[in-house]
């Protein structure tokens, strides 16, 4: 089979199959201390998000679905400066985040 067959076969299945919504949902129970984050565009690749990290990623992944999401320009820092506490800001409230986040 030809490369391209091969990946429009892959993409067609994952179309059709992906997103089933009569399948039951596992609702997600973050612990304590710690943050969920939601991954797009090089971070759903686990070596790519390991490169943007400088490191093994050794958590919990999951696949979601996010019902009414609306992306949120909320994030600011400064990856010159790694070693600086960082901070997601929410209605005049902050979390503190223990990681660098990139949104």
């Amino acid at each position: 089979m030809k490369p391209a067959q091969t990946y429009f076969l892959i993409m067609l299945i994952t179309i059709l199959f992906g997103c089933n919504k009569n399948l039951e949902k596992e609702v997600i129970t973050i612990e304590k201390g710690k943050v969920g984050m939601i991954g797009y565009g090089s971070l759903m690749s686990k070596a790519s998000m390991e490169k943007t990290l400088k490191r093994t990623y050794q958590d919990s992944v999951y696949l979601v679905h996010l019902k009414d999401y609306q992306r949120s320009w909320n994030f600011f820092s400064s990856v010159l400066n790694p070693k600086r506490d960082f901070f997601y800001s929410k209605d005049n409230d902050t979390i503190q985040i223990y990681n660098r986040i990139m949104n």
